[in-house]
């Protein structure tokens, strides 16, 4: 135009573009680095988000040489196609990454927040986020018919059809700040309960809503958009609209999973930087409380829950150390706004010089106790299930495949590390007070870093199975010749397992349950033929023979990771321990008939069975009754109502307590013991002091004395306590 003044900021763009694009390949790159080997979906969209990003920086500085940023008419015609061009570039590849930036921070919720009904919201949301890049991304594609008119527009002499793209631009914008609005407020309810003061509540939701500063930027882009539908100068007036779109792209820069470390505030200055932390209300006992909300953090190393004890003792906050989950007990209900201490990544094994011991890290698995020694040509006993902790049910005992030859999983210990509830790390062994105690009632003293465990050549590997499938008018029968065959006189042989379901299999029978029968034996290819004749006789529905080595036990009787028991199912599963010294044939059946009537009348129970354990115990009772916490070595069988539901019901959480304790009391009125037997890593919660722990007075009292003296405040009262 003549006489008009020649304006140029065509250097703002690569300015920012440079200083904002660079901030974000630095925090892209530091985040992936200290992910390491726990890389997940949310670091790879910020990834994705960055490889789109920066081919439309590239795209921005070329568009700036060309003169985006000056008056459109001191640009020449190929200039203005350039631009164009460029600039429709830009638009594919700025929703691709401003969808996968939202799609990084949705992951990230899945990541730190375990509570079921949020993750559910987060994966509808992560359905909608990923249609609507995909929609709006294919609609900016192909705007113009033929996609060449996108750029040739403009000079009127090509011909072609093309959307409303402003008001496409518009509807985009609005749907970006709307569901940057629902992930700003997704998380803020789990945020908000947290035990602390509000100021520290309010430091934390800024640091998860971070991302909101992208929402004030969008609202700011809109007010750019005013000028773009009737612009006739759009290489000057659409700076400042590349400017918000190149700075909502980096809030990608912000959403670093670090940030969740906020919600732990002084911890973060103490404990090792993996320590991650998340706000969780406990799903496994939601039905019986539906206010435990805590904070959860997974330690890797010992310092860190030394730390974490320490923080929680100066502000009074309570506290549990969390594996895998072995037991489903309601008075862990109990921690409530609280820490929980994941110690699934103390997982590690060190395997003495001469082969007689190992150090195993506090959070290691079944599985990877068995797979890591076996490597070795070792092995030592272990819980069954593959997807449940070594340590937690051995401070209560432990019931293993291999307690026959060498004793319960705690008869294997030679010391423990242990975070005591004055916030010290002691060895205890057995010149310590208590190593009595923490051999069957560990819980309540102190949370175990690492164990040092014997452990034993592999001189039996080979194991053999043989199950039946039987119908219920066959259930006295069975258990006569389980009683007469393989409890000889009270004994089982020591190369043996048997094994038993009460559970509802259609295609057996459609409305009572079936048996599942299983006898494990071990150095053999067969099971005996003394043993399986007298069951083959009864005309079992099925049958089924296999053999391999000690690794292959659990997968066969429904223990591995495979198996429903290992999956997180949304099933409420309640257990009702009692023990046994012999199968009442009475008690039996008046069992088998209750469970059979209640399933037909509560089809929503129709999942839950009974479990019926017969491990030999002659390691077991090789060891002294009195040298340990643990009670019950006289027992023979290990029996467990299980109702399981499909959680959502309180008044099915009654009844199913209901049940299953009526299923016990069966099973205890003809045992025999005045007392109940409840094992401790099998109890609901509701089962007294006496029938965890023993009812001899002597036991009672010397635990009462050791908790009084190691834990007076009673911060480890939250797994079957003591006091």
């Amino acid at each position: 135009m003549c006489g008009a003044e020649v304006r140029d900021i065509t250097h703002i763009t690569p300015i920012i573009a440079g200083t904002s694009g660079g901030a974000a390949i630095i925090g892209v790159v530091v985040r992936v680095w200290m992910s390491g080997a726990d890389f997940w979906l949310d670091d790879a969209m910020c990834v994705l988000a960055l490889a789109f990003a920066i081919p439309m920086a590239v795209l921005e500085f070329l568009m700036s040489s060309l003169g985006f940023g000056k008056d459109i008419w001191t640009l020449t015609p190929a200039q203005i196609y350039r631009i164009v061009q460029y600039t429709w570039l830009t638009e594919i590849f700025w929703f691709v990454s401003i969808g996968a930036t939202k799609l990084a921070f949705l992951f990230l919720y899945l990541r730190v927040f375990p509570r079921q009904r949020l993750r559910r919201t987060v994966h509808v949301l992560i359905g909608l986020g990923t249609l609507s890049v995909v929609i709006f991304t294919v609609i900016v594609t192909v705007n113009c018919l033929p996609v060449t008119y996108i750029w040739t527009s403009w000079d009127g002499t090509h011909s072609g059809k093309c959307i409303n793209l402003n008001s496409f631009v518009w509807a985009h914008a609005i749907i970006d700040i709307a569901f940057d609005c629902i992930i700003f407020a997704v998380p803020i309810p789990e945020l908000i309960k947290l035990n602390m003061s509000m100021k520290k509540r309010l430091m934390i939701i800024s640091m998860f809503s971070v991302g909101g500063l992208g929402t004030i930027v969008s609202v700011l882009r809109l007010r750019s958009l005013l000028a773009f539908a009737n612009s006739t100068n759009p290489t000057w007036d659409n700076c400042p609209t590349a400017y918000c779109a190149r700075a909502s792209f980096n809030k990608l820069g912000s959403r670093s999973r670090s940030g969740t470390g906020a919600s732990m505030g002084g911890i973060r200055k103490t404990v090792d930087t993996n320590f991650t932390v998340a706000t969780v209300e406990d799903d496994e006992h939601e039905l019986f409380d539906t206010k435990r909300n805590t904070v959860t953090g997974a330690s890797t190393t010992e310092n860190d829950v030394l730390e974490v004890v320490k923080y929680a003792n100066e502000r009074n906050l309570p506290f549990l150390a969390v594996n895998n989950a072995h037991g489903a007990i309601i008075t862990t209900g109990k921690v409530k706004l609280g820490i929980m201490i994941w110690m699934r990544k103390l997982s590690s094994i060190r395997i003495a010089e001469d082969g007689r011991s190992a150090t195993f890290g506090g959070g290691i698995l079944d599985k990877a106790v068995t797979d890591g020694l076996w490597a070795a040509g070792k092995q030592t006993v272990t819980g069954g299930c593959e997807c449940v902790s070594m340590i937690g049910p051995g401070l209560g005992g432990g019931h293993g495949l291999l307690q026959a030859r060498h004793g319960l999983i705690s008869d294997q210990f030679i010391s423990l590390r242990m975070v005591l509830a004055d916030g010290t790390v002691q060895i205890v062994d057995h010149r310590h007070e208590l190593w009595w105690a923490v051999r069957g009632a560990g819980h309540n003293f102190g949370i175990v870093t690492s164990i040092t465990a014997r452990i034993y050549d592999i001189e039996r590997p080979r194991w053999a199975l043989r199950n039946f499938t039987f119908t219920g008018d066959k259930l006295e029968t069975l258990y006569e010749r389980i009683n007469e065959h393989l409890l000889v006189n009270g004994t089982q042989p020591v190369d043996l397992f048997h094994y038993s379901v009460l559970t509802k299999i259609a295609a057996v029978d459609a409305k009572k349950p079936a048996i599942l029968f299983y006898i494990l034996q071990e150095d053999t290819e067969t099971v005996d033929e003394k043993y399986t004749t007298p069951f083959l006789a009864l005309g079992p529905d099925t049958t089924f023979a296999s053999s391999g080595d000690y690794r292959a036990l659990p997968e066969w009787i429904g223990w591995g990771n495979s198996a429903p028991t290992c999956q997180h199912s949304g099933l409420a599963n309640t257990r009702f321990p009692i023990e046994l010294q012999t199968y009442n044939l009475t008690a039996q059946r008046r069992a088998y008939d209750l469970l059979s009537s209640s399933l037909n009348e509560i089809p929503a129970f129709n999942r839950s069975l009974v479990v019926l354990e017969g491990y030999s115990q002659q390691g077991v009772k090789s060891f002294p009754s009195e040298d340990s916490a643990y009670p019950f070595r006289g027992s023979n069988l290990l029996v467990a109502p299980i109702i399981r539901w499909v959680e959502g019901s309180e008044q099915l959480a009654g009844t199913a307590v209901r049940l299953g304790e009526a299923l016990r009391d069966i099973f205890h009125e003809s045992s025999g013991f005045k007392q109940k037997r409840a094992y401790v890593n099998y109890a609901f919660g509701t089962e007294s002091k006496k029938e965890m722990y023993g009812d001899e007075a002597w036991r009672q009292k010397k635990l009462s004395v050791l908790k009084r003296k190691y834990d007076p405040r009673g911060q480890f009262s939250f797994y079957a306590p003591i006091a």
